[in-house]
């Protein structure tokens, strides 16, 4: 009977030391982009087919590009460089402490209003 649950503590442990290793982070491959698949290029960044594909067949669209002809696929193209234009600018921007101070305070009053509701007028 001693021998039966030193075996079964001996498994455990050792089950229990070989699941709390710690795991290697896996790198992750660096994609090569064929220029053939490249549509436009902003900058340092670019716009892929994938990416326009995404954008133009996984996402809901206005009404005014939902069609399928070329005025349509300009706007969703046009739209998409817009906003790799917008993450360059708005990369190289500073603010100032001021700005931060202001910014942060109108973020908390925010959570505090939430929090206000949740727990005066949700509850009641």
């Amino acid at each position: 009977m001693i021998r039966y649950s030193t075996v079964i503590l001996f498994i455990s442990v050792l089950f229990f030391h070989s699941c709390s290793k710690k795991v290697k982070e896996i790198s992750r491959p660096i994609i090569e982009i064929s220029v053939e698949n490249i549509i436009a290029k902003v900058g340092d960044k670019i716009i892929t087919v994938d990416e326009f594909i995404e954008r133009s067949e996984y996402t809901i669209r206005p009404d005014y590009c939902r069609g399928d002809n070329t005025i349509h696929k300009k706007i969703i193209l046009n739209s998409l460089i817009g906003e790799k234009l917008l993450s360059l600018e708005t990369s190289n921007i500073s603010l100032s402490p001021n700005l931060m101070r202001y910014l942060k305070g109108r973020k908390e009053q925010a959570m505090r209003d939430v929090l206000f509701y949740e727990k005066g007028y949700k509850n009641n």
